[in-house]
């Protein structure tokens, strides 16, 4: 089968296409065939600086057809299925920048039958993000809600689901994306590039802050700007503070601060079942950038994903359905 490589860090350049081996199929998994994954900003991140264990495959998201599967299985082979790897950003695990993989069923669930698979996989990763960060928000009409970075991959499913869960909702971006988080739900928005969020809502604090940017601009909405009854979640990133982790983290516990969660995401199934019926339901849509074609154009996907100028996600096709 067809896979994407890098055998040494560094820019778009290192990405190659190589053979393997169709993998095996352990206990409790299934052998998928991928019809699509998509470009997470940690694929580039890793690919700049990962040094370990190379040569290694990219990529987390996935979407395809069961090609074999065990007895007992849930699953038959020709079912349509969505999932995450984990741990797939460690340089340990190979990614699914791949023709084939084998992944456990518990990752796994049904597509969105209205989806075609070669761009459902957008979906995984950044909807889990979510719902994973959301998981212990009591969000309820009328709660505020701040997103930051709204218009990003992550960040256009936490605006739509907050929404979607009666909350006003807030969500920082940039110039060009203003009017786009307003029709996607955004009771309120904030040009970063203009606007210090924490001037403009001093007086108006935050039951739940979603931060996926990370930083001193963006954390310091912890001890300005959220109820201490609230919660606050922040996206695990490269070069993540760890002392300030612990020093939010230690306030939360104490009560001396809301609830402060640091976090990275894992598969869930049951989870990624709830999101495609919703977005079979038609009460959660996908965004969607741009496409491009995993074995030809992958270099360039990155390349635009880099730039940071992404609205939704960046797509990479494997087979069209």
């Amino acid at each position: 089968m067809r896979v994407v490589v890098y055998n040494q860090p560094g820019d778009d350049s290192v990405l190659q296409v190589e053979e393997r081996p169709i993998p095996k199929r352990g206990d409790g998994e299934v052998l998928v065939k991928q019809y699509g994954t998509s470009v997470n900003p940690v694929d580039y991140k890793m690919r700049s600086s990962n040094k370990e264990n190379l040569p290694k495959i990219p990529g987390g998201d996935i979407s395809g057809i069961i090609e074999e599967v065990g007895s007992g299985s849930k699953f038959k082979k020709g079912d349509r299925v969505i999932g995450l790897a984990p741990w797939f950003w460690m340089s340990f695990k190979e990614g699914t920048y791949a023709e084939y993989v084998s992944a456990k069923e518990e990752w796994l669930a049904y597509c969105p039958k209205s989806l075609p698979l070669h761009e459902a996989g957008q979906i995984p990763l950044v909807s889990l993000t979510c719902w994973q960060a959301m998981s212990d928000w009591n969000v309820r009409p009328g709660s505020r809600v701040l997103v930051h970075a709204g218009s990003s991959g992550v960040g256009t499913w936490v605006v739509q689901t907050a929404k979607l869960r009666g909350a006003h909702v807030v969500a920082t971006a940039g110039p060009k994306n203003q009017d786009f988080l307003k029709e996607l739900g955004a009771d309120e928005t904030i040009n970063y590039r203009e606007q210090d969020f924490a001037d403009v809502y001093k007086d108006k604090p935050f039951d739940y802050i979603f931060d996926s940017v990370g930083g001193e601009n963006t954390v310091k909405g912890y001890t300005k700007l959220i109820n201490k009854s609230g919660a606050y979640t922040e996206i695990a990133n490269t070069g993540t503070d760890q002392n300030r982790v612990k020093e939010y983290s230690g306030m939360g516990e104490k009560g001396q601060g809301a609830k402060y969660k640091f976090m990275t995401v894992e598969p869930n199934g049951k989870w990624m079942q709830e999101i495609a019926d919703l977005i079979e339901q038609g009460k959660l849509k996908c965004i969607k950038d741009r496409s491009y074609d995993l074995f030809t154009q992958v270099r360039e996907a990155h390349e635009f994903q880099e730039t940071g100028r992404a609205r939704g996600k960046v797509i990479l096709e494997i087979i069209k359905e």
